[in-house]
């Protein structure tokens, strides 16, 4: 599709408790994925189709806060889908060791 997005994040804290913000702008759809306490080293992956089985293009923008990481998806599905599916996938190095 040809629709924009845009994201931007802030943060303030006076004292207490933190308090984080996005903004999202244009007209794509966009999911929020919260991923807590990944493993160091990690690297994740999505996968994004439609109802009819249809790969779909898409951006992730993401931020991390702590412990937990926040990944924006943003996707134009066609006009004739009715759903969207993500799939998520976390790997993580291994190390292996020669004979």
């Amino acid at each position: 599709g040809t629709k924009s997005f845009g994201i931007s994040h802030s943060s303030q804290s006076s004292g207490g408790p933190s308090i984080h913000s996005a903004t999202i702008t244009g007209g794509c759809v966009h999911f929020l994925v919260k991923l807590n306490k990944l493993p160091p080293n990690h690297r994740q992956l999505f996968r994004v189709s439609d109802d009819q089985g249809r790969e779909l293009p898409h951006r992730v923008e993401s931020f991390t806060m702590g412990e937990t990481r926040y990944d924006f998806v943003f996707v134009d599905p066609a006009a004739d889908a009715t759903g969207v599916r993500i799939t998520a996938f976390v790997h993580t190095a291994r190390k292996v060791e020669a004979p």
